[in-house]
């Protein structure tokens, strides 16, 4: 009798305590934080900042050298209440800057104009509103524009800056570094809009040395009005970009 009594009471504070322990109130663990998974850094680069702007820069160039590739950059002026000024969409693609395609944007309305071109012609058109207007040269005149690198200007910014940082990031397919920096310098290169004052810069490094997104930042003067620049610049589709002439450029070389 006595064992049966035993295993009566035991049943008993066994569901005594499921009681007790559901209306307790529930508690979280502690939160786990991932690793960061390491990356490797690419030439000019440590996980601390940039150590060698020359080899950064021309490991990004070696990289572009004897291939195809699409150079895409976005620049918009604007004002700080989000008024468009002007938007100019640029994109190089090929081989030797084999088309070129330049799209604008602006209160007075669209325009462009696009070059494909290869040893012996240059075929391109112009647009202004819903007018286009085409045109073929001999390429002897107009020699390759070429696919720009980087830019003399970002070069001279990586050179001169200190004390950048750099920050382990997700690229799509990729580990990435991002570097992150900014100039008191005045910029030069601002085709109109000059900068009044400091220059901030973004760029995206992959681990073999590619720049994959460059993001440039800076105030401007349009008048008596600060407007804010924003160029972007992303290079993909490295030795897979397709160079071949696109039909209004093949109807008429």
């Amino acid at each position: 009798m006595r064992p049966v009594v035993s295993r009566v009471l035991l049943a008993l504070l066994v569901v005594l305590a499921g009681c007790s322990a559901g209306n307790l109130p529930e508690t979280s663990g502690p939160t786990v934080t991932p690793a960061a998974v390491p990356v490797s850094p690419p030439p000019g680069l440590s996980e601390t900042g940039v150590v060698n702007a020359s080899r950064l820069v021309a490991g990004h160039v070696a990289l572009l050298t004897n291939t195809t590739a699409t150079r895409s950059t976005n620049r918009t002026v604007g004002y700080p209440n989000g008024t468009l000024v002007v938007e100019n969409r640029t994109t190089w693609a090929g081989e030797e800057g084999r088309l070129v395609v330049v799209r604008t944007r602006h209160p007075g309305g669209p325009g462009g104009y696009a070059r494909w071109q290869n040893g012996s012609h240059v075929v391109g058109w112009v647009e202004s509103a819903d007018r286009r207007q085409y045109y073929t040269l001999e390429a002897s005149s107009t020699p390759f524009a070429g696919v720009d690198p980087l830019g003399d200007h970002l070069s001279a910014a990586l050179t001169t800056q200190r004390g950048a940082s750099v920050t382990p990031v997700d690229c799509g397919d990729d580990r990435c570094l991002e570097v992150a920096f900014s100039l008191d310098e005045r910029l030069v290169w601002g085709d109109g809009y000059p900068a009044t004052g400091p220059v901030r810069y973004r760029l995206t490094v992959t681990t073999d040395g590619l720049v994959r997104h460059l993001v440039v930042t800076w105030a401007a003067r349009s008048g008596d009005r600060t407007v804010t620049v924003i160029e972007r610049t992303t290079f993909r589709n490295v030795g897979s970009t397709n160079a071949t002439a696109p039909n209004w450029a093949v109807d008429r070389i």
